[in-house]
């Protein structure tokens, strides 16, 4: 799932709404930020959220982002509900 533009206030409860839509479908959810020009206290509130949502059912979260969103986090988040060994 790719999103481009801002996350904000405005706007992060609808697209947590969609993604968790679409998590609940698959074993792996990936969430492209890539193009995210913003992402504001609310849209990483939005992102843990989503995180303990997937992994409570399961579901593999790997978040791409890119300049504006998650810098000076690791290239790639990758969260699982799986266990790992």
């Amino acid at each position: 799932m790719s999103v481009e533009g801002e996350v904000d206030a405005a706007n992060s409860a609808d697209l947590f709404d969609y993604a968790l839509s679409k998590a609940l479908l698959c074993r792996l959810l990936i969430l492209n930020l890539e193009r995210v020009r913003s992402l504001s206290c609310s849209g990483y509130d939005m992102l843990r959220t989503l995180e303990s949502r997937c992994a409570m059912a399961d579901v593999e979260l790997t978040v791409l982002h890119g300049r504006y969103a998650g810098s000076g986090a690791p290239e790639l988040w990758q969260t699982s509900g799986r266990q790992r060994a």
